[in-house]
């Protein structure tokens, strides 16, 4: 399998490089433009983010291309703040737009939209467009691929139909994923903490090569409060995505205020720092803990 198929393009190293993030985590966050938002108020929420220093954004991975924000308008109006913003900061924060389709064509279509704007990254459902669309995307790819399990519980808990994720992984590793979404401790879905952690070890380790190895992606309902036993659980390291949805944008003081707040948090996870203590001189952690803590 490995022989016949690529791997990851990008991987951590490229990740990093390409966002501008030399170390610690990548904090990123979700914009759900499938409740209904338009492209403009989109772009909005995008200045935002960028504004309060966030890494990496990323489209609901519900959202396609609706009459009300289809991908097109999407691009256009989102990659002229990301370019404004780099113009005036020297960092390029990294949008992963939705391309799935059913269609292979009309999936490369998309990703080529993507790529002629100047954009670098792309959320790819995986189980909905199978192994031979992965295999179809990656051979053409230009874009940084974010893997997105969506129908993955299905997949695990059905005693039917039920595989390990640590099988389940190597296969869309060596297919070519660059990043990996994989829950988080405490996460909002069904999964045990204890599930999450294997799974985050299974991705950190080389199948056969640590080029083999995909940035993995921490999620589902993190706000920072989290920040510390991840930490501690996944081996004291930072080479993962911190993606904060609610967390950031549900944040008392704003959303850039909510992309510091999970910044603190990691700070005190890595100088070892208890939350509330940290918090008495970081406003912005404190408004977490006294809203979500």
């Amino acid at each position: 399998f490995a022989e016949r198929y690529p791997g990851p393009q990008f991987g951590i190293e490229g990740t990093r490089r390409l966002s501008g993030v030399a170390s610690g985590p990548l904090i990123g966050t979700i914009i759900k433009p499938s409740v209904g938002l338009s492209p403009e108020a989109t772009a909005e929420m995008v200045d935002a983010l960028c504004r309060g220093g966030i890494d990496f954004i990323k489209d609901d991975e519900k959202l396609m291309s609706p009459g009300y924000s289809p991908i097109e308008a999407r691009i256009a109006a989102i990659m002229p703040v990301i370019h404004d913003h780099e113009q005036k900061t020297g960092k390029k924060v990294m949008y992963a737009f939705g391309i799935s389709a059913a269609d292979p064509d009309t999936m490369m279509r998309n990703h080529d939209l993507v790529v002629a704007a100047g954009g670098n990254g792309a959320v790819i459902n995986i189980n909905s467009i199978g192994v031979g669309g992965m295999s179809f995307l990656r051979k053409r790819s230009a874009l940084c691929l974010h893997a997105h399990r969506n129908g993955w519980d299905i997949l695990t808990r059905h005693p039917g139909l039920g595989m390990q994720f640590r099988a389940y992984q190597k296969i869309w590793r060596l297919l070519g994923v660059d990043q990996f979404q994989i829950n988080g401790i405490r996460a909002k879905y069904w999964e045990p903490d204890e599930s999450f952690v294997r799974s985050f070890h299974d991705v950190a380790e080389p199948i056969f090569s640590e080029a083999d190895r995909p940035l993995p992606v921490v999620c589902s309902g993190q706000w920072g409060g989290q920040a510390v036993e991840t930490y501690q659980r996944t081996g004291r390291t930072l080479d993962l995505m911190y993606l904060g949805g609610g967390g950031i944008h549900g944040h008392p003081m704003g959303a850039s205020a909510g992309v510091t707040a999970i910044r603190q948090a990691w700070e005190a996870a890595e100088s070892d720092i208890d939350l509330d203590t940290y918090a008495q001189s970081h406003p912005e952690l404190a408004a977490s803990l006294a809203k979500w803590g």
